[in-house]
C-alpha cells in the first residue's frame, strides 16, 4: 500500500444481523478499502477478520437473532484501526476458546478458529464488554506497510 489517501477519515456501517448482511459488510469493507488505496491482500484480510467478528456477534451475541451491529473503520498514515460493536451478551476475553489442532480432522473442533483468524489477519486484536449497558466491542488494529 502506498500513497494513503482518506487519512484520518471515519467510515461507519450500521446495521442487523439478517440474512445477507455479511455481504453488506464485505461491500462496505471493501470500499473503505478502495478508498485508502489499501492492496487487496490488506483489503481481504480486513474483511476476513470483519467478518470473522460479524458472524460471532451473531451466533454468540445475538444467539442467532437479530440485532444491531456498527463497524467503525478509521485510519491514520500507518494503522487501520476497526471497531465492531454490538448490545448483545457480553463475553470475557478469558473465556475464548482456544482452538486445539489435530493431526486427524474428523477429530477437529472448529471452536476458537475464528478468533484465530482474526488474530493472524490483524496485527491487534481485543474484546471488551460494558457489563450491564450490553455494549461490546471488538477493536482490531493493522499496520499498513
Amino acid at each position: 500500500m502506498n500513497n494513503l489517501s482518506g487519512a484520518g477519515a471515519v467510515y461507519i456501517w450500521e446495521g442487523k444481523t439478517k440474512k445477507g448482511f455479511l455481504g453488506e459488510l464485505f461491500t462496505f469493507v471493501k470500499g473503505v478499502g478502495s478508498a485508502l488505496k489499501l492492496d487487496d491482500k490488506e483489503i481481504y484480510e480486513v474483511q476476513m477478520a470483519v467478518g470473522e467478528a460479524a458472524a460471532n456477534c451473531q451466533e454468540h451475541s445475538y444467539q442467532g437473532k437479530r440485532g444491531k451491529i456498527q463497524v467503525k473503520i478509521e485510519c491514520d498514515k500507518d494503522e487501520l484501526k476497526v471497531q465492531l460493536t454490538d448490545w448483545g451478551k457480553g463475553l470475557k476475553e478469558e473465556n475464548l476458546p482456544v482452538p486445539h489442532i489435530v493431526k486427524d480432522l474428523r477429530e477437529l473442533d472448529l471452536e476458537g478458529l475464528g478468533v484465530m483468524m482474526m488474530r493472524k489477519a490483524m496485527d491487534e486484536v481485543t474484546f471488551s464488554s460494558k457489563k450491564g449497558e450490553g455494549e461490546n466491542k471488538v477493536t482490531m488494529k493493522k499496520k499498513l506497510h
